[in-house]
């Protein structure tokens, strides 16, 4: 395991430089080892050095590029793109690491709103670049071909099918004077090899957004410290070096900061072989976990739960996982014991073990193996601190007590560009003269030093009665019936109030259930074991929850399917 006993001063000054510079300082990779596995290519560590090294000297051969500027990439993970971050970070860029599913008036809005000068992009955006490229801020968009790693057969097959499906991609640059392919910008003259590059220092910045998903876009500011120091904490608690943590599966999308931190430099600093993933369809993570075996495995509980009701992990051994990590949103006990025991049963020897963060502070704190594995989500790094405060008056909580989780953490963020009205609701400084963040979370620490989860304040809503309401009371009660695999409640407000017109209960049935059964057994439920404040106005039930790329429930999704039912005022019949 880990070593408890390490000195946050020797891990500040480890962290002391940029992310490629850090990453250097860690492996212990040959040039020939392989670092990355895309779609069965192999690219190596030599591959990783020259490649982020000639991105570097293209963009520092732009004049008009300077330190500081901020650079949009949406991409899908390939090793082309993993590179691109770390050249971007490397002399003091600032990579802005957008969502690719964005429409393309929001596209634009990133642009404008981080005042960036470049963009680089798959090509499956190719219809939206012409509202794209009207930021005025942006100089030049380059389109990078989702399987440019792949080399010429494919990107052959991919232009060629181009004619047939309408994908103008390939015409780009003809058509759009900001536009250009990704072999533009490789075939752009670099600085000359005999020029030295002066690398940025640790306090380059890397930007995620953040909250796209469920209300106001925010620009969340890390550092290459902040995201460095994460990766070290992990020594106090994990030996991530021993030879049983070889491989790694990077599923989750690089645009998220625990897909990039956790899937991404982590295993580079610890010299793991990263199997590299783009999410296309969540549904086929089944197939490439079993496919790929990897040893360390970070997800969410909705990988999870996808991986457990395939075949493949039904009949196949999972000896070869020795490693994993659930994070991204609450757990629920009964079903991270139930997938352990299945663990267990193929034939592995870990459990999961679940983390709690926030791209704002990366990850916090994340049990141990001998620790109590249910209902809690561990204790802190050492060097982080947690307290429990009253949301309205800010008086520190006793143990046990709920309130509002405040975190004080040295890889905290900078807070959110452009908008100090919501870096100082998040960043506080408190009696003690020390800067907490206000993390929007209900739990709380019993007396062991555990931390329990178990709303976000924003869930609490309020009745028209004027009950104080916390829905997810309704997903977790319903959620437990052996019929329903998953229940989301939402609501639909009166205007921007928090005052609730209408409950929508969406439910995913368990496999073999029919929906019409699952449906007459919710109903059934709700309304003889809930209290009448909390039975949903209509119950709807869904194949499949929708899911973001993160693993988590896309809320956005289901709050706009509520709003289109309550639109049709005879689609919400009141249960109550």
């Amino acid at each position: 395991m880990g070593n408890k006993n390490l000195d946050i001063n020797t891990i500040n000054a480890a962290a002391n430089m940029n992310l490629f510079d850090f990453v250097k300082s860690g492996a212990q990779y040959k040039d020939q080892d392989t670092v990355f596995s895309f779609f069965g290519k192999n690219f190596s560590y030599g591959f990783f050095k020259e490649k982020v090294d000639k991105i570097s000297r293209i963009l520092l051969a732009d004049k008009e590029l300077k330190k500081g500027d901020r650079v949009v990439i949406s991409l899908l993970s390939s090793p082309e793109a993993v590179c691109l971050v770390y050249a971007c970070n490397y002399i003091g860029l600032v990579p802005v690491m957008a969502d690719i599913r964005l429409s393309p008036g929001e596209m634009r809005r990133v642009i404008e709103e981080t005042d960036a000068k470049y963009a680089f992009m798959t090509d499956i955006i190719s219809a939206r670049l012409s509202v794209i490229c009207k930021a005025e801020c942006l100089r030049k968009l380059f389109v990078v071909p989702i399987i440019q790693s792949l080399g010429y057969p494919a990107l052959f097959f991919r232009k060629f099918s181009s004619f047939f499906t309408g994908n103008p991609y390939m015409f780009t640059s003809l058509v759009l004077p900001k536009a250009f392919m990704w072999k533009h910008f490789e075939n752009t003259p670099g600085i000359p090899d005999d020029e030295k590059i002066v690398p940025a220092g640790s306090d380059g910045e890397i930007i995620f957004t953040t909250s796209g998903t469920t209300g106001e876009k925010k620009y969340v500011r890390h550092t290459a410290k902040n995201l460095n120091l994460n990766v070290l904490l992990n020594e106090y608690y994990f030996d991530l070096r021993s030879p049983e943590c070889g491989s790694i599966l990077a599923y989750l999308p690089l645009f998220v900061c625990f897909g990039f931190a956790g899937s991404i430099h982590t295993p580079l600093y610890y010299s793991m072989k990263i199997h590299v993933h783009m999410i296309y369809d969540l549904r086929k993570i089944p197939d490439i976990f079993m496919k790929v075996r990897p040893n360390v495995f970070f997800s969410s509980l909705g990988h999870w739960e996808r991986i457990i009701r395939s075949e493949k992990f039904l009949e196949g051994d999972l000896s070869f996982l020795k490693f994993a990590l659930c994070s991204g949103e609450k757990c629920d006990p009964e079903k991270i014991k139930n997938i352990n025991n299945l663990l267990e049963k193929r034939g592995c020897t870990t459990k999961i073990l679940q983390a709690y963060g926030m791209t704002e502070l990366t990850v916090i704190s994340v049990q141990q193996p001998e620790d109590d594995l249910y209902g809690n989500v561990g204790k802190p790094f050492p060097p982080i601190k947690i307290k429990i405060t009253d949301p309205e008056t800010g008086k520190e909580m006793n143990p046990g007590e709920e309130g509002e989780i405040c975190i004080n953490s040295p890889c905290r963020t900078l807070g959110y560009l452009n908008n100090k009205e919501e870096t100082d609701k998040f960043l506080r400084v408190h009696e003690d003269n020390k800067v907490w963040a206000h993390s929007g979370d209900i739990g709380y620490i019993d007396l062991r030093g555990y931390l329990y989860v178990k709303d976000r304040i924003k869930n609490m809503l309020v009745s028209v009665s004027g009950t104080k309401i916390y829905l997810p009371t309704i997903d977790e009660a319903v959620s437990k019936l052996p019929c329903v695999e998953r229940a989301i409640a939402v609501s639909i407000n009166d205007g921007d109030t928090k005052v609730i017109k209408a409950i929508i209960l969406f439910v995913e049935p368990a496999a073999g259930n029919s929906a019409s059964g699952v449906k007459k057994e919710v109903k059934s439920f709700v309304l003889s074991d809930l209290p009448r404040y909390l039975v949903p106005d209509k119950i709807e039930i869904i194949d499949e929850l929708p899911l973001l790329p993160s693993g988590k429930i896309d809320r956005r999704a289901l709050e706009k399917r509520a709003e289109d039912l309550g639109a049709k005022k005879e689609s919400v019949v009141s249960l109550k």
